[in-house]
């Protein structure tokens, strides 16, 4: 009887242990896997038993594992060593392995836990200093073995420890021989919750499972408890706190996956909106201008929607862009002289004729001069974020007012501009405010389908803002209105390096010869808007593409003036057919074109041997400005 007691107890440890557990005979098949084992191979019982276990070891472990087991079955004492296990969805997971061979009986017993591939040793040395009982020490169950102390009445009322492993005694902090044959009263502050539970057990004689926390230790525990004979209670238990936290952790990154599959799902519901929509009027009107009947006033009208949704399209692609670029770390700092009031009066001129078309007003905020509104930071990105700003504000504003400005905080000792966008717009509800600042996000608002936009304005000049060194945040109510805010530092000093602008804004075009020109690009579309762009100021037009017939072009024709490469092209690129080209020509005046406009393509382009460079699409007045400057 005390033979099957202890059996028991010692499938009960098998049952609630955490270790990997098995029972295999000599010849290397299971006999038995705890559900521990059976989860970590990914595994069911049935699987385990019907096939040898060598079959999931690793192949370069096979060898290594079988003299264990020949060692294990020629009386050797419990082996400790290490190997690698093939799991059923194909991953490797190291596992460091205690094994006892029981000679009489032609069986293994064995106990493992999951190390790290670094711990993983070279040659998965065995040691004997481990002993068969030392087993049940292992485990991490915190386990005891309590005899009650029951009044006349049959209640009850304490208990002595007869055993406890070694898991139990770290938790208490005590040595097993200051907790053996003492009384629980004696050592610890004992909860009637403990006691309740001997009592039930020991009078129904039914295992009892459970979860409780202890005010002792101040932890949550999953409790096991079963009969082991008349007054003696065998209890293993385990912290589920830990357990808990993965939980709560498992649960928010489900929550936050969740929410990003959401986002994404919205998102690219919007950007197909966003595409879509200009396309229809890109493709509908074009295919009107086709009709014979359309009238002068009509083609007008017609191509002034075209432009309208194509400027739309190249917005929508650009944010696009923008955080595909920002999210890959491509962005750059570009440092440049700005003067403050010049920039707000080009905003004012820009979103003028919007505003009145909106029938809002417009105004903006200068406080100082223009000798102290010049500073040094990246001017294309500043003007990126309070276009982004206006923009929003005058979109989401169908009356009122809109203004903005800036003013210089001097009063700390890091100097910053303050900028500024107020709007009398719709507001934003204020759930949404911390939110609209993140990728796909648009403020939850009533038909909100009304307003175009991709929701990454925001985010984009979330990230230019911190780029800069600044931050960003929003006031807003509904149906008042919303003050966007965002800082950059103050720098006036000279030490920053100072980067001109490709071409002036202003330069004038004067182009005056006839060019020899070579076009190579293997785009007909993009072909024939330069022809239609350079005709004028072209004596002879040559078209290549392929970047080995530019080459070869190129050698027959030493007298071409300028080349349109193309970076792009089949067969050869556009950076590989301009270094060529360098080899006989060095004069040529050759300008890179692009549609991939990342970081560093200007600087590629220079370092193969063009002289500027222009991303796609290409602005017409913008092309001929780079070539005026140089013809």
């Amino acid at each position: 009887m005390e033979n099957s007691n202890q059996n028991y107890i010692h499938k009960r440890f098998f049952e609630l242990s955490l270790e990997l557990i098995f029972i295999a005979d000599f010849h290397g098949y299971f006999r038995y896997a705890n559900p521990s084992l059976e989860k970590f191979l990914g595994y069911s019982t049935e699987e385990l038993l019907a096939k040898d276990f060598v079959e999931h070891i690793h192949p370069n472990d096979l060898k290594k594992t079988e003299k264990i087991l020949f060692n294990l079955s020629k009386g050797r004492n419990t082996l400790v060593f290490e190997n690698r296990y093939i799991c059923k969805d194909g991953s490797i997971k190291n596992i460091k392995w205690t094994a006892t061979p029981i000679i009489e009986e032609g069986i293994i017993y064995g106990i493992g836990k999951e190390i790290t591939e670094q711990s993983l040793t070279e040659n998965n040395k065995y040691e004997n200093d481990i002993s068969y009982s030392d087993l049940f020490k292992t485990m991490s169950v915190n386990f005891m073995l309590n005899e009650l102390i029951i009044d006349d009445n049959g209640k009850v009322i304490d208990h002595y420890y007869r055993d406890v492993n070694p898991a139990f005694t770290k938790l208490v902090g005590k040595l097993r021989n200051e907790i053996i044959n003492k009384r629980g009263k004696e050592l610890f502050k004992i909860d009637d919750y403990w006691l309740d539970i001997f009592e039930k057990v020991n009078k129904t004689g039914d295992p009892i499972t459970c979860q409780n926390l202890s005010s002792e230790m101040n932890r949550h525990y999953t409790i096991h408890a079963w009969k082991v004979k008349e007054g003696l209670i065998a209890v293993a238990f385990s912290d589920t706190n830990e357990q808990k936290e993965v939980e709560n952790k498992l649960i928010k990154s489900k929550e936050k996956t969740e929410e990003s599959d959401r986002l994404k799902l919205a998102f690219l519901a919007n950007m197909s909106h966003e595409i879509r929509t200009p396309m229809n009027g890109i493709l509908g009107f074009t295919d009107l201008l086709k009709e014979k009947k359309v009238s002068g006033e009509d083609q007008l009208k017609f191509i002034d929607i075209i432009e309208k949704s194509s400027n739309r399209m190249l917005n929508t692609i650009n944010n696009i862009v923008d955080i595909a670029k920002i999210e890959s770390g491509q962005v750059k700092i570009s440092i440049s002289k700005i003067n403050l009031n010049e920039l707000l009066d080009e905003l004012l001129d820009f979103f003028l004729p919007e505003a009145r078309k909106n029938k809002l007003s417009i105004s903006y905020t200068k406080e100082v001069s223009n000798k102290r509104a010049i500073f040094k930071s990246d001017k294309e990105k500043i003007n990126s974020i309070l276009t982004n700003l206006i923009k929003n504000a005058i979109r989401f504003s169908t009356s009122g007012h809109v203004d903005f400005g800036y003013h210089i905080n001097e009063d700390n000792k890091k100097k910053e501009i303050e900028f500024f966008v107020f709007d009398t717009g719709i507001g934003i509800p204020l759930k949404r405010q911390e939110a609209i600042f993140n990728h796909f996000v648009k403020a939850d608002i009533e038909d909100v389908q009304a307003f175009e936009g991709s929701g990454l304005g925001l985010s984009i000049s979330k990230a230019y803002v911190e780029m800069l060194g600044g931050k960003i945040w929003v006031e807003s109510k509904e149906g008042v209105g919303s003050k966007f805010y965002f800082t950059v530092p103050y720098h006036m000093e000279n030490s920053i390096n100072e980067e001109n602008d490709e071409v002036s804004s202003k330069a004038e075009l004067s182009i005056t010869k006839q060019l020899k020109i070579l076009i190579a690009d293997d785009d007909e579309v993009g072909v024939a808007f330069l022809i239609e762009v350079l005709k004028t100021h072209a004596k002879e037009l040559l078209i290549a593409n392929t970047g080995k017939e530019a080459v070869k072009i190129c050698k027959e024709n030493p007298d071409i003036d300028l080349i349109l490469m193309d970076i792009k092209m089949p067969e050869m690129n556009g950076y590989e057919a301009t270094k060529q080209i360098r080899a006989f020509n060095k004069n040529v005046y050759i300008i890179s074109q692009t549609a991939f406009a990342q970081v560093g393509d200007r600087e590629k382009s220079l370092k193969a041997g063009c002289n500027n460079y222009i991303s796609k699409p290409i602005v017409k007045e913008k092309l001929l400005e780079l070539i005026s400057n140089h013809f």
